[in-house]
């Protein structure tokens, strides 16, 4: 099973050298973090080619040919990963990735089981250490709205809406603000109100933003390959909302009590628009729920409530 040559590959790749199929010899220095979501197996390995040290992505498979079978050649985030790591690698997938093939008896070593969802079995500390500077820089409250932002981005949009939500801090701070006008803010500070789009409300958002007179900022480093996340403003922008209602506790302490979170992931809700488009102007082939799925719930839920804990509770 593909599982349990990602726990070999957890608890021994740092123990043992390897081989590519291209003859270098590779020494891994450290696992990474295991990604239990989509995307690469294994986020920021560090390993050694013949001494020369390199940092990147890790993707596991029984078989190499499962590259294909999984749908990675259709998926822009696995364009860079950097190894993959095969028991049987009966096909060659690109010439810029090397190749590993597990020791041929790698199914006789004893495998220690890994619960995936607990963050203390991964190599954490940067994630606690950057809570730890947000909170520093910006406040604990406001380091609870990035976490939650850059969740919500995921691996592939999170380094653009962590920017996101420090660009929005010193904008979302008035109470009186209303679900338009947070709405307005978000997309108009991610770049998405600047387009010319015969669509009224989305005029009437444009104005207003452009009325609101706000200074220009830096381009997002929005991943293209992927999407312009307007249905991630969209969820940012719902649990901003719920937070004003939730105002006498605030996000720190949301994130203190995971199963209000739970209940307040299941409340996020988009207008009617997000359910045949999705980006402004771009429609949809099919009808799409303007709900977080159970499944965007839990990813959501695992990628903030546990580090938070890991970080802040004593």
């Amino acid at each position: 099973m593909e599982i349990n040559l990602q726990l070999f590959f957890y608890q021994y790749a740092t123990q043992m050298s390897f081989s590519s199929l291209c003859g270098k010899r590779i020494d891994f220095l450290n696992s990474g973090t295991w990604n239990m979501y989509s995307g690469p197996d294994f986020k920021m390995v560090q390993y050694a080619i013949n001494d020369v040290i390199s940092v990147g992505d890790v993707e596991i498979h029984t078989k190499s040919s499962d590259w294909f079978k999984h749908g990675h050649h259709k998926d822009p985030a696995f364009d860079h990963v950097a190894i993959h790591f095969v028991s049987d690698c009966n096909v060659v997938i690109r010439d810029n990735m090397l190749h590993i093939q597990a020791p041929s008896d790698w199914t006789s070593y004893p495998l220690e089981k890994v619960n995936v969802r607990n963050p203390i079995t991964f190599n954490q500390d940067y994630k606690r250490q950057r809570l730890h500077q947000w909170a520093d820089l910006y406040g604990f409250e406001n380091a609870a709205f990035i976490h939650l932002a850059r969740a919500l981005g995921r691996h592939v949009q999170g380094d653009a809406m962590e920017l996101l939500a420090i660009l929005l801090l010193p904008l979302i701070g008035n109470q009186n603000l209303n679900t338009r006008d947070i709405s307005i803010l978000f997309h108009g500070v991610a770049g998405q109100l600047n387009d010319d789009i015969d669509l009224p409300f989305y005029q009437s958002w444009k104005t207003a933003f452009s009325e609101a007179n706000i200074q220009q900022l830096a381009p997002l480093p929005w991943n293209n390959k992927v999407n312009i996340p307007s249905r991630q403003c969209l969820k940012v922008s719902q649990l901003i909302h719920l937070h004003f209602l939730l105002r006498g506790s605030g996000y720190a302490t949301l994130l203190n009590q995971p199963n209000a979170f739970r209940c307040i992931l299941k409340q996020i809700q988009g207008m009617s628009y997000w359910e045949s488009h999705y980006r402004f102007g771009q429609r949809l082939a099919y009808k799409s729920s303007v709900q977080l799925s159970s499944t965007a719930q839990e990813g959501i839920f695992m990628n903030t409530i546990p580090i938070w804990e890991l970080a802040f509770q004593k």
